[in-house]
């Protein structure tokens, strides 16, 4: 069947068979429509049907659509980390970074930790240093971290959340250490009025800290 549709004066909501074989009835001046067109009027409603339940996120789609996704994330979770930590430079030999990013459901599971080593160059005696990372974030990530403006809270990556409250977050991050090294870290994060956000290991903890950060007051005309 080749049916010739124009185009709806009003867009459909609620696409059935009934609504797409009016439309079709009413567009071409047909008052009854012929078995095979019926049938793939059905399959044409029912094919609506499934797209609409079928998973929009990739992380329910799965395949290839998960692992593009993952790909996407942990490219901007690696360059969060270059502007955020320190990292080894070398003019001739040195100042190589690996990071990999790993996603995982289990919070157990959340972990940053990193390795520098000492490599040298090829002809002369000159040393430089190299920085393995491995970075292990919620699946989650960009729903319960980016999505909530936390990604980098406080100056700190931040590896999982889970929202307590209004602006109040259970989480992993990780922190600075000597020279390159990067620790991980749990507790709480929350967002104080002046808008930054306090980090401490128990929800008191930071909901103090983020009491005692006072929002500028508003400036005035002169």
């Amino acid at each position: 069947m080749n049916i010739r549709v124009k185009s709806p004066e009003k867009k459909l909501t609620n696409v059935t068979y009934d609504s797409l074989a009016a439309l079709i009835r009413a567009t071409t001046g047909k008052k009854r429509l012929s078995p095979t067109e019926v049938a793939e009027v059905r399959a044409a409603a029912q094919r609506h049907r499934d797209r609409q339940a079928a998973p929009t996120h990739p992380e329910e789609r799965g395949g290839r659509f998960l692992q593009m996704y993952r790909e996407k994330v942990a490219k901007r979770i690696r360059g969060l980390f270059f502007r955020h930590y320190r990292t080894p430079s070398g003019r001739w030999v040195g100042g190589e970074v690996d990071i990999d990013v790993h996603f995982s459901p289990r919070w157990q599971d959340v972990f940053g930790g990193s390795d520098t080593f000492v490599t040298w160059h090829k002809r002369h005696a000159w040393q430089g240093r190299n920085l393995d990372v491995c970075l292990t974030v919620h699946e989650d990530w960009e729903r319960t971290v980016e999505s909530e403006g936390i990604a980098t809270a406080g100056g700190m990556l931040t590896l999982a959340a889970q929202r307590v409250s209004d602006g109040v977050w259970h989480a992993k991050w990780l922190r600075q250490g000597r020279g390159f090294e990067v620790i991980t870290e749990k507790g709480y994060i929350a967002r104080a009025a002046d808008g930054s956000y306090a980090h401490a290991k128990t929800l008191d903890a930071a909901l103090r800290l983020a009491r005692q950060r006072v929002a500028p007051p508003p400036r005035t005309r002169v």
